[in-house]
């Protein structure tokens, strides 16, 4: 295969991909509109929302424990969604919705309720900075550091926004040591 056909084949992967993100996107805004269940968008779709898009095969979302069976049984009967476990839908477009249910522990991070009280936004600066240092991966703590840069964050504001709200003392470390290391790297 020649280089261009190479090229051109990505860009048609990820531009499928961007159109098969909307259409799931699209049906968790009608499920959150007709339920009335809040729902938060939380992982690489909202880090995209805040300056850094990149690649991600699912939409990891914020919903109240009381709402996922309702929410997930709502995806269901529209027969676009095949249920694959652990909390996880996966779309006929091949997009996997990952429910976060409030109060779950993953890891180390006990996901909060989500952050408003009707339909479907993106998770705000401060709690995906908070989320992304409490999970610790190696993928979240790059987008930590790449949010730090592209947003010009100051450690005022890491002090002020998002250090009060985390719970434990070894990510507050963290955060501080990731701070440290996206000033330091080029933009």
């Amino acid at each position: 295969m020649k280089f261009m056909e190479k090229i051109n084949k990505a860009l048609l992967l990820i531009e499928n991909n961007i159109n098969n993100k909307s259409i799931t996107l699209n049906h968790l805004n009608d499920a959150s509109t007709n339920l009335d269940i809040p729902i938060t968008i939380i992982g690489g779709m909202a880090v995209a929302e805040h300056n850094y898009p990149r690649y991600t095969n699912d939409i990891d979302i914020l919903v109240r424990t009381k709402d996922v069976s309702r929410l997930a049984n709502y995806l269901l009967q529209t027969n676009q969604y095949t249920d694959i476990g652990q909390n996880k839908l996966l779309h006929n477009n091949g997009i996997i919705v990952n429910f976060c249910a409030e109060g779950v522990k993953a890891g180390s991070v006990i996901f909060p309720p989500p952050s408003h009280q009707h339909g479907l936004e993106v998770a705000d600066l401060p709690l995906l900075l908070i989320l992304k240092t409490e999970a610790n991966r190696y993928r979240d703590r790059a987008d930590v550091i790449e949010l730090i840069k592209r947003n010009n964050l100051s450690i005022d504001y890491l002090k002020h926004k998002v250090i009060p709200h985390i719970k434990q003392a070894t990510s507050k470390r963290k955060l501080l040591a990731l701070y440290s290391k996206a000033i330091k790297e080029p933009s």
